[in-house]
């Protein structure tokens, strides 16, 4: 783009020093700033403060406003806004042609254990680790933030974060030699150094072997798969864990909870530790559990009318008390022949139980 022109219907990302981020919509023709959610966005955070907005955007030497013309971004004589630091995540547009027939692994596999999931937030610190040993640096908070939101909203999978920083313009520019990037791989994938096998990855990359082929041969490993699950991530790889973690209180919590919304009863013992465990090891999902509460035969046997069996979604799914306008919708949609597994699937797409998973660390 030039300068002083943004798209009028583009909806970018505006992150205030200080603040947490809000989407907003750029409006050329009277200036102003629309935010998503209708909230005012404090955009002054200090005379020398840095207002950041994602991608080639410029509002050198103008003045814009929130939409109701409370607050203003005066950019003055000089550049204040920057664009927000980010990765890019390249999608393969071609998969590898040849399948690998032969991957090296470890001499000896890891034996099955139980391990207790990580103590600190488990998204997070995820994201944290692939900054250090993919990029060899801390984490910047705006670019931190937008990782952890691509895998607590937008499902992102452990393999698709660590492609990320792997192809990302930052690591690519390092120009490493096949014998430093596989040093990198090890760390990153099985949180350790290289061992003998990694003269079996040099001579397959000496062969042809591309990147790409060779990150995925390190995601589709058991180590991997054991790694992201003791993060509480989904590893993306073809790979299955064979380690078990302990539930962490939020998982417990997040179980406990679904006894009461949906049940109306304080969980039994047994109940819960099965529901615990397997969300706890990514057996299942926040969703899947929910199905297996609403369609339990203690719930269908309660033969609940659809009045409370809606009012019992949204307890769930939206965490409060239903709202008239849609609670009428679905009623509608119930007397107009949709099924309850219809409505149910409706509420656990929403954004709302997003964000009530995110905040169990529990998938959606």
């Amino acid at each position: 783009m030039n300068g002083n022109t943004i798209k009028s219907t583009t909806e970018i990302p505006i992150f205030v020093e200080g603040s947490a981020s809000k989407k907003a919509s750029a409006n050329v023709s009277d200036n102003t700033l629309q935010t998503s959610d209708n909230t005012k966005v404090d955009l002054r955070t200090g005379t020398n403060s840095t207002v950041r907005i994602s991608g080639n955007t410029f509002m050198n030497n103008k003045t814009y406003s929130t939409a109701d013309g409370s607050e203003t971004i005066d950019t003055g004589s000089s550049t204040v806004i920057t664009p927000k630091p980010t990765v890019i995540t390249p999608t393969p547009t071609v998969k590898p042609a040849i399948a690998p027939t032969v991957i090296p692994t470890p001499t000896t596999a890891p034996k099955p254990t139980t391990a207790p999931q990580n103590t600190e937030t488990g998204v997070e610190s995820f994201v944290e680790r692939l900054y250090t040993v993919a990029l060899g640096r801390d984490s910047d908070p705006y670019g931190k933030a937008d990782w952890v939101n691509r895998v607590r909203v937008e499902g992102a999978t452990g393999a698709d974060l660590a492609r990320g920083f792997l192809f990302s313009d930052e690591f690519l520019n390092k120009n490493m030699s096949n014998s430093d990037f596989l040093d990198v791989l090890y760390e990153t994938f099985f949180n350790r150094p290289a061992d003998e096998h990694k003269a079996d990855w040099l001579a397959l990359m000496d062969q042809g072997w591309s990147k790409t082929q060779v990150i995925d041969g390190f995601i589709n490993s058991i180590e991997w798969a054991n790694l992201c699950l003791n993060f509480g991530i989904a590893s993306g790889s073809t790979a299955q864990p064979n380690i078990t973690v302990e539930p962490s209180q939020g998982v417990i919590d997040f179980a406990t909870r679904l006894y009461t919304t949906c049940l109306g009863r304080d969980a039994d013992r047994g109940g819960l530790n099965d529901w615990s465990s397997q969300l706890a090891n990514m057996k299942i999902s926040g969703s899947e559990a929910a199905h297996g509460f609403f369609f339990s035969g203690e719930f269908i046997g309660a033969n609940y009318s659809d009045s409370e069996y809606v009012q019992r979604l949204y307890r769930t799914f939206m965490g409060r008390e239903y709202d008239q306008g849609g609670y009428d919708y679905w009623m509608n949609a119930l007397a107009s022949g949709k099924t309850r597994e219809d409505v149910f699937q409706g509420f656990a797409g929403s954004a709302e139980w997003a964000g009530i998973c995110a905040d169990y660390g529990i998938l959606k």
